[in-house]
This record gives C-alpha cells, structure tokens and sequence, in this order.
C-alpha cells in the first residue's frame, strides 16, 4: 500500500521539482540580462568595493 502511494507521487514530484527548477533558472537568466543592461558587468567590483571597506 505504502509503496504505491510512493509510486504514485515520486515522478509528479519530480516533474514539479524540474519544472520549478527551470522556471528559476529562466528568471535568473532574465534577471542578469535585465541587471546588464541596467548596470553594465563593473557590478563585481561595485559589490565588492562596500564590503572591503566594511571590513577594513
């Protein structure tokens, strides 16, 4: 009994778990591209620059 119900939810599990997983990759790739045109790639340096002098 418990093994069917295993069964049973196991590959929908791991098609909500894929298909999620997509979906944040795909609004991760448009968030960098939305971010690269709004602030062109010195954002490392921008990011790291606070928290040396944080630090320091």
């Amino acid at each position: 009994m418990v093994e069917s119900v295993n069964l049973k939810i196991h590959p929908l599990h791991l098609y909500r778990r894929t298909f999620i997983d997509s979906t944040i990759h795909r609004f991760n790739d448009n968030f960098n591209q939305l971010h690269d045109i709004i602030q062109p790639p010195t954002r490392g340096t921008s990011v790291l620059e606070p928290s040396q002098n944080f630090l320091s």
